[in-house]
């Protein structure tokens, strides 16, 4: 018995784990007879981009060395995106598409070791990236100043999704990509590797990248925006290691600071994992309209503002004069995740007691403009209500108050207001939910110190909130704690 019902356990977890593969799942993941006779050697890759249309064409130079004897390759372009053409030796090539997959048929069987190259011409409309990074695609945004700021990501659907290549990780060009981007002259584009050329005809510019690196697929990216440039070198473990930064003109000041930080990364990672391993294709990072990734040599990150409005004339027209919160810069540098600041709000001193409307907007494409309606590519927009009542001289003097957070270990701190209020103190915690999770309401007092030490051994890691003031003031400092 017992032997039959170990069977049945297993058999029963086989079909739970069992799924079904289609013909696509097979021709993407395996390693077909039309993939395994090439070994790729390097991409020629020249695109086109009509940011208005949210259109491509191009076309891929495919450089290959022969391992076996084969008459069909395979290469993988998703649809909608359409091959228009092939060629090879000044000759068009016949193929025949199967989902994302296309079957060149070659002229003659080549040589074994002979190294060879054929050019596909593709067009079309690549999908639009809904949650970039995760779901991939080109992020068609727009920066504050209503300019086209644009941007590709790839990683979990494949690079395929816009462009013709052999699309499986087993295989990357050993000599890496030469990436030649086609845009209206007055933007700037952005690819992988070291720009080594730029050449305007008329009212378009093509910025010409190089990688020497071998480089997955995925990690090939595209750029578009009002960029700045600017940039240091870095003496690493293996020499001078070009450093580049590409930020949006209006974020320029901001990522000057920010960025002082990128040569302290790159020391710190160098000193930890050994030599930054691209030094050849140098170093960047780039601005995008999404939360950013990394992509080989090109770096991408997003910035992330919030903007508030309060209606105090109750007209229902939001104005630049109503906001109270001025493109607050959050979670700086940061990638996806959750992320908790404190700001202040100022509220002007003649402002209309009462309950009035508040919007709160954010956004990942750059600073919001006064106008609380305008779209907004990569952000949210919410109402709240706000209450606007009168403070008394005890709610100055919270406001006016100095709260210290010191971490003591053992999961114990001290929470400490300097003050010259004189009343009776309480403290308040609260989780990350808003959830108050305890409560002292009195603080000990010694001069114009307020000081109590929270117990947070019982509580689980995570981030809190520390809220101290008076009995009877609405005025209160706030303070954060973090539990590991």
């Amino acid at each position: 018995m017992k032997k039959i019902s170990v069977v049945c356990i297993l058999f029963f977890c086989c079909k739970v784990v069992s799924q079904n593969y289609t013909r696509q799942d097979s021709l993407r993941g395996s390693i077909t007879e039309e993939r395994v006779w090439w070994d790729l050697k390097q991409y020629q890759l020249n695109v086109d981009v009509d940011l208005d249309r949210k259109t491509i064409k191009g076309a891929n130079t495919i450089f290959y060395t022969v391992l076996k004897k084969n008459n069909s390759m395979q290469i993988d372009l998703q649809p909608p995106m359409k091959i228009d053409q092939i060629t090879q030796n000044g000759k068009n090539l016949k193929f025949k598409s199967e989902g994302n997959a296309h079957f060149i048929s070659l002229e003659k069987t080549q040589t074994i070791g002979s190294d060879q190259k054929l050019t596909v011409f593709f067009s079309g409309k690549p999908p639009s990236a809904k949650n970039a990074p995760w779901d991939g695609g080109f992020s068609w945004s727009k920066d504050a100043n209503e300019t086209h700021f644009i941007a590709t990501s790839n990683q979990g659907i494949g690079a395929s999704l816009w462009w013709p290549n052999k699309d499986h990780y087993y295989d990357e060009p050993d000599q890496g990509i030469d990436i030649h981007i086609t845009i209206p002259t007055g933007l700037m584009a952005v690819a992988n590797g070291r720009l080594i050329n730029q050449v305007t005809k008329k009212d378009k510019t093509t910025w010409s990248w190089k990688v020497v690196n071998p480089i997955n697929n995925y990690g090939v990216n595209i750029n578009i925006g009002d960029y700045i440039h600017f940039g240091e070198k870095y003496i690493g473990e293996k020499g001078p290691l070009d450093m580049d930064y590409y930020v949006l003109k209006a974020n320029e000041t901001k990522a000057r600071e920010q960025f002082k930080q990128a040569s302290k990364m790159m020391e710190a990672f160098e000193y930890w994992f050994g030599p930054y391993p691209f030094y050849e294709d140098s170093f960047k990072l780039v601005e995008v309209p999404y939360l950013g990734m990394e992509h080989q040599s090109s770096v991408t990150y997003g910035n992330q503002y919030i903007k508030v409005w309060i209606d105090f004339n109750d007209d229902s027209q939001l104005t630049a004069g109503e906001v109270v919160v001025d493109n607050y810069h959050f979670a700086a540098g940061e990638g996806s995740g959750n992320f908790t600041e404190t700001f202040d709000l100022v509220v002007p001193a003649g402002a209309i007691v009462g309950e009035h409307l508040m919007r709160a907007r954010t956004s990942g494409v750059g600073v919001i403009s006064d106008d609380s309606c305008q779209e907004i590519g990569f952000g949210e927009t919410e109402d709240y209500t706000a209450n606007i009542g009168s403070l008394g001289v005890e709610d100055y003097e919270i406001n006016n108050s100095e709260m210290i957070i010191t971490t003591l270990g053992d999961k114990q701190f001290d929470a400490i207001l300097n003050t010259e209020f004189d009343g009776e103190l309480f403290l308040a915690l609260y989780n990350s939910l808003g959830q108050r999770v305890g409560f002292s309401k009195r603080v000990p007092r010694q001069g114009n110190t307020y000081k109590i030490t929270i117990d947070m051994s019982n509580m689980s890691q995570g981030v809190y909130f520390v809220r101290m003031g008076g009995q009877n003031t609405t005025a209160y400092k706030t303070g954060r704690i973090i539990v590991k």
